[in-house]
């Protein structure tokens, strides 16, 4: 059953730290690797870049709520970006994290190649809390950000299947398959306009 949900850009005065938990789900291959699977320590991490000047800034999030509940996130900026690595670090260390050989590893092959993203806009995470899956808040999410006229990139792991059939359904269509972190099989996913 769908939910109403109302979509609007993120604010420094939300719950960064469900933001930065919710940031953490999107990937479970990278991120459990990057904080050894310690969500709390991402959550303080990612509510520090949100406040900083990374991919992940508040200006880039647009926010799910379902009454006063935050339910999801959606990240998408213009591209090409820059992705400094000094901000990154940066929030480690305000939010009293030690950066290590792992975040260089991430920052290399993950971080780094955005900077290769063409003209467009790029989506980088949809996330939905656990609690509110299938009730129609990542289609409110893609509604609120997608507009008529505009190119749009994202990449999904190939096994997930429905991420897979919510880009579809709002347009995306397979560019490629490559092999992702750790050489998960990954889609980059294209919609134009």
């Amino acid at each position: 059953m769908e939910l109403p949900v109302l979509t609007r850009k993120l604010t420094l005065k939300d719950d960064l730290t469900q933001v930065g938990r919710l940031i953490y789900l999107t990937d479970p291959y990278i991120f459990p690797y990057l904080f050894d699977a310690d969500i709390e320590a991402a959550a303080r991490v990612f509510a520090e870049m949100v406040k900083g000047d990374t991919l992940y800034n508040f200006a880039n999030i647009t926010a799910a709520f379902v009454g006063d509940t935050l339910a999801g996130i959606l990240i998408a900026c213009d591209t090409p970006l820059t992705v400094a690595s000094s901000e990154m670090m940066d929030a480690y260390m305000r939010a009293g994290e030690i950066v290590d050989e792992k975040f260089a590893k991430v920052y290399k092959e993950y971080y780094a190649l955005l900077e290769d993203e063409p003209d467009g806009i790029y989506i980088a995470n949809v996330s939905v809390d656990p609690k509110f899956r299938r009730r129609g808040v990542a289609d409110a999410l893609l509604d609120a950000v997608i507009k008529d006229g505009e190119l749009y990139r994202l990449e999904t792991v190939k096994a997930n299947e429905g991420a897979y059939r919510l880009y579809v359904k709002h347009g995306f269509k397979t560019e490629c398959e490559y092999p992702g972190f750790t050489d998960v099989p990954c889609l980059r996913m294209t919609r134009r306009a």
